[in-house]
């Protein structure tokens, strides 16, 4: 492979898309998007790559959605573009004649410090949810009230990118979240977090044709954008099982697509 590799993800049962590069630093090494087929003997035949945008970090992690051939991707923008408080850090290609195209973006990582650069530069979890319409995006370093450092997971609708609750706050490094039907559950080093997921939006009924006024139809749209997303609300916590004389930490959680709601709650150690 000519690049670090720092992300994979399958979006058909023989294509995988790799993510990597050199990062942000001057390495000579670009950081690219690669599509390959994969062969009946485990070969890898390159089908289409690209090269993102110079100066920006390479792609730290990533989830595909087979069915509309999309994925999504943790990338840093450029340092002079997180100076000026601008940084897309969280990104939906859409793969058009195998060739990844950006499709929408949005920012995750709180820009109000450039020292966080460094510290934010890893976008660590990007996790769709089964159905393909929720996305989790975590590994954000986020200031908050007396400097303190804390990190931080986005919920995210798919593919608009549009906030759906309020970020989660935690002081333990996320290092993976998983999706179930009604549930959202993250991996801390320290603990599970089982959060319920918000109801989806309602969709506005739209008024007959004599009814409808121009105005009062632009008020409601304005109201409706202007409501704050919701807050989840954690269901149960899973503390790290104590184990004598070795130190412990929790590293991924996947929700057994077979496996309902109630049974994976009573067994989730």
């Amino acid at each position: 492979m000519p690049f670090p590799v720092y992300s994979s993800s399958f979006i058909s049962e023989n294509e995988l898309v790799l993510g990597g590069g050199g990062g942000q630093v001057k390495t000579g090494v670009k950081n690219k998007l690669r599509l390959y087929n994969v062969g009946p003997e485990r070969s890898l035949d390159l089908l289409e790559e690209v090269e993102l945008e110079q100066g920006e970090d390479a792609p730290m992690s990533m989830a595909a959605h087979s069915k509309s051939r999309t994925l999504a991707c943790g990338v840093n923008s450029t340092l002079e573009s997180f100076n000026k408080g601008f940084n897309e850090n969280c990104r939906v290609f859409t793969l058009k004649d195998n060739k990844p195209s950006v499709l929408s973006t949005r920012g995750t990582i709180p820009t109000v410090d450039p020292e966080d650069y460094q510290a934010s530069r890893l976008s660590k979890v990007t996790v769709l949810s089964p159905d393909g319409t929720l996305l989790a995006v975590a590994g954000a370093h986020d200031r908050q009230a007396f400097d303190d450092l804390c990190i931080q997971l986005s919920l995210l609708s798919y593919p608009s990118l549009d906030p759906l609750a309020e970020s989660i706050h935690t002081e333990n490094e996320i290092y993976d979240a998983t999706f179930s039907d009604s549930t959202l559950v993250i991996a801390t080093t320290q603990d599970l977090s089982v959060y319920s997921l918000p109801a989806p939006p309602e969709v506005p009924q739209t008024p007959s044709p004599k009814k409808s006024k121009g105005k009062g139809k632009n008020k409601n749209a304005k109201q409706a954008s202007q409501v704050s997303p919701p807050k989840l609300e954690l269901l149960h916590t899973v503390k790290v099982p104590a184990i004598q004389g070795v130190v412990s930490t929790f590293r991924s959680a996947r929700w057994p697509s077979s496996m309902p709601d109630q049974e994976i709650a009573s067994s989730i150690y």
